[in-house]
């Protein structure tokens, strides 16, 4: 059996709809999966021992090279094609599979439920599950194929990176848009509250932000920053020998999430970046104008800028933190 997942981008997303593939692998230990993605996800792709073959499309390739691909891929005669997309890109591609092939299989999509998001963004009525989590949202397509699909965390292959600490929490402060970041400040104080741990900081090339939090050479001796300095295999390896992530909604949640790392998830604005797994713990202030975004992207409402995130105190955060570990 073969079976090819179509996801362009986004890392979260991605890595969200990674568990799809976890679990059609459990289900059909011969299957051989295939993905197309965006050239910019490939490395991360390459990490899933569940993903047998990834196949990077290059924007600039443009609709002659998507075309291309679908008649290169054509040949492989796939039995179920899953577009988790859902976007010009992805029908475009589908379209041209079924013109070039004779191949019968079954197609399954990802609705991105755009009446809903309506309602809830522009009328405030919210019919999306309670929290929203959005690995179970890529696997309700593969009820069609006969069966209840499950969530299961499944390590990624890492690449190795020496341990900046014998013991350490991770920390993944940013985000791709400001307003769903927890306050740079609260992150100093939850530091400044857990004199006995080591942090390390994660985050991108562009974060350079972060090196703020560490704002004296008390914090210096027990934190490293690391944004900007890893590849998604290192950093991966780096969440896997952590004892804890806490983070805002962005990638490296995800990341920890679907490889059943513990981590605690600070939501603010944004609708859909719930983690799934059991080992994760969701804090939010459950204010009546949340959520309020798809990704952060918006303007706040409130007198308080942030106000959903500024309710999270790091006295709260602490709490949580204590009583994860020591479960």
């Amino acid at each position: 059996m073969k079976a090819l997942i179509i996801r362009f981008s986004s890392f979260g997303d991605i890595l969200q709809c990674i568990p799809a593939a976890n679990w059609l692998k459990s289900k059909h230990p011969d299957i051989k999966i295939d993905w197309i993605t965006r050239q910019d996800s490939y490395e991360l792709l390459n990490m899933s021992p569940s993903v047998d073959q990834v196949f990077a499309f290059k924007r600039e390739q443009g609709l002659s090279g998507l075309i291309g691909l679908a008649r290169e891929l054509s040949n492989n005669n796939y039995d179920i094609i899953y577009d988790a997309h859902n976007n010009l890109r992805s029908h475009i591609f589908v379209w041209a599979y079924r013109l070039f092939s004779s191949h019968r299989f079954k197609f399954l999509r990802r609705s991105k439920d755009r009446f809903k998001r309506f309602l809830l963004f522009k009328l405030r009525v919210n019919l999306f599950p309670t929290p929203y989590k959005g690995a179970h949202s890529y696997l309700k397509p593969l009820e069609k194929l006969g069966d209840t699909p499950e969530f299961l965390p499944a390590p990624l292959n890492a690449q190795d990176y020496n341990k900046p600490y014998e013991s350490y929490i991770c920390l993944a402060p940013s985000a791709a848009w400001e307003m769903k970041r927890w306050p740079m400040e609260y992150w100093r104080q939850l530091i400044e509250l857990m004199p006995e741990e080591h942090f390390v900081i994660l985050g991108g090339p562009n974060d350079q932000f972060l090196e703020s939090i560490l704002s004296n050479s008390d914090l210096k001796k027990r934190c490293v920053n690391l944004a900007g300095k890893l590849s998604w295999p290192e950093t991966t390896k780096v969440i896997q020998q952590s004892k804890l992530l806490i983070s805002n909604d962005t990638g490296s949640l995800h990341l920890a999430d679907i490889q059943g790392v513990p981590c605690i998830a600070l939501m603010g604005p944004t609708a859909f970046g719930t983690p799934s797994g059991s080992q994760s713990k969701t804090l939010s202030a459950e204010l009546s104008c949340q959520p309020c975004s798809k990704d952060g992207r918006g303007k706040c409402k409130q007198k308080t800028y942030k106000l959903c995130l500024y309710q999270l105190t790091p006295h709260i955060v602490q709490k949580v933190v204590k009583d994860r570990l020591n479960v």
